[in-house]
């Protein structure tokens, strides 16, 4: 049996991710077009992507992509920044065995956090974690 980790290539793990996503769905009882409203929903706000990239993805559409090494516990990009997602909010792409996470920063600020190395390959989120951190940042709101 293939062990399967976050330094995996994306390539091996797309069908386990795809299926994982169609999970995920089932799970939370939504459909791929309230993800689509979620995700084109909403103003953004651009960032500099130095470090970061949108390219075509294998597990879905277009992905988020390192440009360079990211050490675990290390900020990659603002997903939300001042309350308007950003590029790294809008592209990062759900995956069984992510290798970043959203970290609520405070109200408005939502980071994309590694947390494990991730080297030149797409950056991933699991999209359970994704909504607990919404969830959170909504409380903060309140």
């Amino acid at each position: 049996m293939t062990r399967i980790d976050c330094q995996t290539p994306t390539k091996l793990v797309g069908a386990l991710d795809r299926a994982d996503y169609q999970s995920f769905l089932t799970e939370y009882g939504i459909t791929e077009e309230d993800v689509c409203a979620v995700t084109y929903s909403g103003e953004r706000h651009y960032l500099p992507m130095d470090d970061i990239e949108i390219r075509e993805s294998a597990i879905q559409g277009y992905g988020l992509f390192a440009k360079r090494l990211f050490r675990a516990g290390e900020i990659i990009a603002p997903a939300a920044l001042n309350g308007y997602k950003t590029e790294a909010g809008r592209y990062t792409n759900h995956a069984a065995i992510p290798n970043a996470r959203m970290l609520v920063r405070d109200e408005t600020n939502i980071d994309l956090v590694a947390i494990c190395e991730i080297n030149n390959g797409e950056i991933t989120t699991d999209y359970r974690e994704t909504l607990k951190a919404r969830a959170q940042l909504e409380a903060l709101r309140d």
